[in-house]
């Protein structure tokens, strides 16, 4: 497991890449998933990639999308999902942010191939959970 030592991410950008990879597993484009819950392209790739924060609303339509998908069971899943990542980061030394705080200088900031992976493994691990019944596709 690499060590993330010195390394800051931010609540915003975890939960946007958590948010593509389900939308990856449900095998929506961006285009797709956003025509789906009625917001511009723009606004789902600013969400996703941590440069904007969902509205309450918007974290429940798509939560809703990836419950009929079988993704998650319940509302509030996707933050389970993020916390898992948040807790993965902070095991491999890593920092994470709330809000709008300043990253600290000197950190370098985590590789948005690192974090993906990472991501992707926390999903995997959610989704072998999850009894076959559950899953839908």
């Amino acid at each position: 497991m690499p060590s993330l030592t010195g390394t800051t991410i931010d609540l915003t950008t975890i939960v946007g890449r958590v948010i593509a990879a389900l939308r990856q597993e449900i095998r929506h484009s961006q285009a797709s998933f956003a025509r789906l819950l009625e917001v511009d392209r723009s606004l789902l790739a600013r969400v996703e990639s941590g440069r904007n924060t969902a509205s309450v609303d918007h974290v429940f339509l798509i939560e809703e999308s990836f419950i009929q998908g079988g993704l998650v069971r319940w509302h509030g899943d996707l933050i389970l999902l993020a916390a898992r990542v948040v807790a993965e980061v902070k095991n491999r030394g890593g920092k994470v942010i709330y809000g709008s705080l300043p990253k600290p200088e000197g950190d370098a900031e985590l590789e948005t191939t690192a974090l993906d992976r990472m991501v992707a493994s926390v999903v995997d691990a959610w989704l072998g959970e999850l009894e076959p019944r559950d899953r839908r596709g």
